[in-house]
């Protein structure tokens, strides 16, 4: 056979046991935001303006964090050997489910009426490390377990504190989204390091450097 340039040739490097059931699990709960979501909502907050705008300026945190997760997966997918095509359809469908969550949240953020709040330096240089991670592995664990395990706690937490049916219908299927996500992010780290334990160093050094940026926060 030609060769099709793939750089990405050892399933060690990518394969985690539970990637084929997350793709099939995204499929079968994939919703809809237009029908999921009760915008009309929205015209009954329930809450002062300077919460709104708190809300504004953390559903653009996470319309942030949700492209790159988007972008993560679409760096790599392409380097990755075909004959990983349970992995490789999983990361696609990750890229879809990360790409609606983005959607979402901007959406969100706009629809409260106050607009879209503002980037900042300290979240730019944490997704600046995360999509900078120099291999497939530093990638992985900064995105799927750094990035994705902070947006669970923050949808997480928007859930736990609101009274708007909106917000609540974010957080939940925004919450089974990037659980997902961060699933696949466990079980890859823990099968890449029974197979090749050696890589422990590299990735204890960037979660460091990951630590670091997200406390920056």
């Amino acid at each position: 056979l030609p060769n099709l340039g793939y750089t990405i040739n050892r399933k060690s490097e990518v394969w985690s046991d539970n990637a084929p059931a997350l793709y099939e699990e995204s499929k079968s709960r994939h919703w809809v935001p237009t029908r999921a979501v009760q915008w009309a909502a929205l015209e009954r907050l329930g809450h002062g303006e300077d919460v709104e705008r708190a809300l504004a300026q953390l559903y653009t945190d996470l319309t942030s964090m949700a492209i790159a997760l988007e972008d993560v997966p679409s760096k790599w997918v392409w380097r990755i050997n075909h004959e990983l095509v349970e992995l490789k359809s999983w990361l696609c469908a990750q890229m879809f489910d990360a790409a609606q969550l983005a959607d979402v949240f901007r959406k969100r953020a706009i629809a409260g009426g106050t607009g879209l709040g503002r980037d900042y330096p300290a979240l730019g240089e944490l997704l600046k490390g995360v999509l900078d991670s120099g291999t497939y592995p530093t990638a992985s664990m900064a995105a799927h377990l750094v990035l994705g395990g902070t947006m669970q706690v923050l949808l997480r937490h928007v859930g736990a504190v609101s009274t708007n049916d909106a917000d609540q219908t974010i957080s939940r299927f925004g919450v089974q989204d990037v659980s997902r996500i961060v699933a696949y992010g466990t079980g890859h780290i823990r099968y890449l390091l029974g197979v090749r334990p050696h890589e422990k160093a590299a990735l204890s050094d960037h979660l460091t450097e990951m630590e670091g940026l997200l406390i920056g926060l």
